[in-house]
């Protein structure tokens, strides 16, 4: 006579439906992680909430941060470079009344380059004479080295002659230009040369 099947207590058998269901959601939802929060997004770009640059454009503008910058560029060399161009322009300048049939135009040249590597006057008024200034001295010394023979030959042809006359018309703007840009910085920075490089010194 076979024995009847045991049931399990009632109490036991509710603990296991119960683990069993708890036990299969686990694994059928995986680890629960508390959501992260959503990003706050980005306010827009707005007349009211512009974007703020490192350096504010509306320093450029200001005169007192253009004068302070200009006092710079003209202590830390500025004005040294302004004193060697006049000399060797009035060198250059003083050919047309010297006689002087062959000159040597290297050192010029060569000054011009140095000084264009400083960094420019940091005043738009300004710099714009400044750079028309090397502008014409190079390009007008240019035609008066190229119309120029440094053969012995004291003669030109009409066409050098015209491109002479012409480098000259150039020198001059460029000498116009130099006086323009060292009245700027006297009258607006009051920068003032110790001396005046035009004049040529007595022997």
């Amino acid at each position: 006579m076979s024995r009847p099947a045991r049931r399990l207590p009632r109490v036991r058998a509710l603990f296991l439906t119960a683990f069993t269901a708890s036990a299969l959601a686990a694994c059928s939802s995986g680890p629960q992680t508390t959501p992260a929060a959503e990003p706050t997004p980005a306010p827009e770009l707005t007349s009211a909430n512009p974007a703020t640059p490192t350096t504010q454009s509306a320093l450029t503008a200001d005169p007192s941060y253009i004068a302070n910058n200009v006092i710079y560029w003209w202590e830390s060399g500025g004005k040294g470079k302004l004193i060697n161009l006049i000399s060797t322009a009035v060198d250059v300048q003083d050919l047309q009344t010297s006689n002087v049939w062959a000159y040597d135009f290297g050192p010029f040249f060569n000054n011009l380059d140095w000084i264009r590597e400083y960094g420019p006057i940091p005043d738009v008024k300004t710099q714009a004479t400044w750079s028309a200034a090397l502008k014409h001295l190079h390009d007008g010394a240019g035609d008066i080295l190229n119309a120029t023979r440094l053969d012995g030959m004291q003669s030109q042809s009409p066409s050098e002659a015209a491109q002479e006359t012409q480098g000259w018309k150039e020198f001059d703007e460029g000498i116009k230009y130099l006086k323009a840009t060292q009245t700027r910085l006297h009258r607006t920075f009051g920068l003032t040369l110790p001396n005046d490089p035009w004049e040529k010194d007595l022997p």
